[in-house]
């Protein structure tokens, strides 16, 4: 979830760059063949935005609530059911998607870059956040001064 809200407060333009970057990073990681990557981009992609439609959804039903009822105490017990049913059945859907992603995945690519690329999105990931932290921390410094 924290990527997601730190996703959604960068501009288009720096989300294609940590996009190209994160690219970059999955191809050096895997060291894809030729053929290998003409396979796996498209399916890896596929993945990427249906991974995201189905975030996007599940913050919208939270902003939803939280702009409606601004503290999460003043919602009623049925909205609150709903919003859990609906966040249910959209890991569900993830879960789905993660296993069909999977299956895929097997066709193309051999189990050790499978493992290889799950390894290299949580490197990635975990650079993202220490650059960010990084960045964050210069600028606290910048006002000081």
């Amino acid at each position: 979830m924290s990527v997601t809200v730190f996703a959604q407060r960068i501009k288009k333009q720096d989300k294609d760059k940590i996009k190209a970057y994160k690219i970059a990073y999955i191809t050096d990681q895997l060291n894809l063949s030729s053929s290998e990557a003409q396979k796996f981009w498209p399916i890896y992609n596929e993945h990427e935005e249906t991974l995201d439609k189905l975030r996007k959804e599940e913050n919208s039903n939270i902003r939803k609530l939280l702009k409606n009822n601004e503290e999460i105490d003043g919602v009623s017990e049925s909205d609150a059911e709903n919003i859990v049913t609906s966040m249910s059945k959209i890991i569900d859907r993830k879960h789905s998607a993660n296993r069909e992603y999977f299956q895929k995945l097997k066709k193309v690519l051999p189990f050790k870059k499978i493992l290889k690329l799950h390894i290299a999105e949580r490197q990635f990931k975990r650079k993202l956040f220490e650059n960010l932290k990084k960045r964050r921390k210069r600028l606290k410094e910048e006002k000081r001064e």
